[in-house]
């Protein structure tokens, strides 16, 4: 599946926030956030906004006693794209020995912002030869 078929509003935030998408189910699976441990309630507005999930409709659920949840069901071409850039992602080394690009450096150390690994400049540098 293309890009080019997601809205660049959906393609811009699932780049800028792999790691909250990377969890969202199949799309063949029809879900509840109580469900799924994976899927932080608090983006699930962002995703459905964005036309990464879809709200399907409300049903009862004996795990939330009793009361009315939303089934969700993640888009396919946004679930493609996703799988595409996690996969990007993986077998593409970044700078970082961790393979992570984005840092910050603190006293001399360069520090991971995916994982919070920290690295000497040295190694970093080793890494990169």
């Amino acid at each position: 599946m293309s890009q080019s078929s997601l809205s660049q509003n959906a393609l811009r935030y699932i780049q800028a926030h792999l790691r909250k998408v990377e969890n969202l189910p199949h799309p063949s699976e029809e879900w509840t956030a109580i469900e799924k441990d994976d899927v932080n309630n608090n983006y699930l507005e962002p995703f459905s906004k964005r036309g990464i999930i879809k709200k399907k409709f409300k049903t009862k659920n004996p795990s939330s006693r009793g009361r009315n949840v939303w089934m969700y069901q993640t888009d396919k071409k946004a679930y493609d794209t996703i799988q595409r850039l996690v996969e990007e992602r993986d077998t593409t080394p970044g700078f970082l020995p961790c393979n992570h690009e984005r840092f910050k450096t603190r006293d001399g150390k360069v520090i991971c912002k995916s994982c919070d690994e920290v690295w000497t400049k040295e190694e970093v540098n080793k890494h990169n030869e």
